[in-house]
């Protein structure tokens, strides 16, 4: 169990999958924008979605700034995102967005960038 969810899967795969969804290295998260994303509750259906859109979707309203990488554009160029919120905080909707993708989220002075991990 990670990020209020239950993965079914390989062992292989489960061992993989890293177990935060940011990089090493990367600035402090500020204050403001930790409370935002444990207190802003994400409810929404993606289908489809491009990961910018994705993204700018599950932080409407959130008041945490975030910018795609274009890497991780190209990364993701041919997978749409289809997934499902209902009452989920804001930092396990963007780990549940990006982790499996092979994404992870680089704090850089007060916003969140979306790289490849």
């Amino acid at each position: 169990m990670q990020w209020g969810v239950l993965y079914v899967s390989t062992g292989d795969r489960l061992q993989a999958m890293p177990s935060s969804v940011s990089v090493d290295g990367a600035d402090a998260l500020p204050e403001a924008t930790a409370a935002a994303l444990v207190s802003h509750l994400v409810t929404c259906k993606l289908k489809k979605a491009p990961l910018a859109k994705a993204v700018g979707i599950l932080t409407r309203d959130s008041g945490v700034r975030m910018v795609v990488d274009p890497a991780a554009t190209r990364h993701c160029a041919r997978a749409g995102f289809t997934e499902a919120f209902e009452k989920r905080p804001l930092d396990h909707a963007l780990a549940l967005l990006v982790v499996p993708e092979g994404l992870a989220l680089r704090v850089e002075a007060e916003t969140l960038r979306v790289t490849v991990r």
